[in-house]
């Protein structure tokens, strides 16, 4: 598993609720994190997935999610069904997780469940070798905080 900060991104509300936002990814800040005890195998893997095989940073150092429909949930552990448009390596899709959405006071935050998008819908097609286990769907989860601009 693995980090991207973000480079920016906005949320607008209205009465509390959130409405609209946008996000962009920095993808030349991808860390793995299950390797942290092993520098030199971490900066390996590190490498090999900011690569073309993967992530792309070099053509596509980010990515880009906008929101395009926001849903109250009244049942289950979230609060919030957000879709919007992931472009992610060029490739645009959109995509629906749920979230717990937060406000308190000037603070906003996002938490949202693990979901799954598929690699090869955005151009990921390395295979590995040599009993090499790469899974097509790749899990992500968002966790954000805002503070909110004047």
């Amino acid at each position: 598993y693995g980090v991207v900060t973000l480079q920016s991104g906005e949320v607008h509300f209205n009465n509390g609720v959130l409405e609209s936002g946008n996000f962009v990814a920095d993808f030349t800040s991808f860390e793995s994190k299950d390797l942290d005890a092993d520098p030199e195998t971490k900066a390996k893997l590190d490498g090999h997935l900011k690569s073309a095989d993967f992530l792309d940073v070099e053509k596509f150092p980010t990515a880009k999610f906008e929101i395009t429909g926001v849903t109250a949930l009244t049942e289950g552990d979230y609060n919030t069904e957000i879709s919007g448009n992931l472009d992610f390596r060029g490739t645009p899709k959109n995509i629906t997780f749920k979230a717990n959405v937060a406000v308190d006071g000037d603070k906003v935050s996002i938490k949202s469940e693990e979901f799954g998008i598929n690699r090869q819908d955005f151009g990921i097609t390395f295979t590995g070798g040599g009993g090499s286990i790469i899974k097509d769907e790749i899990l992500l989860q968002a966790d954000i905080t805002a503070t909110k601009a004047n």
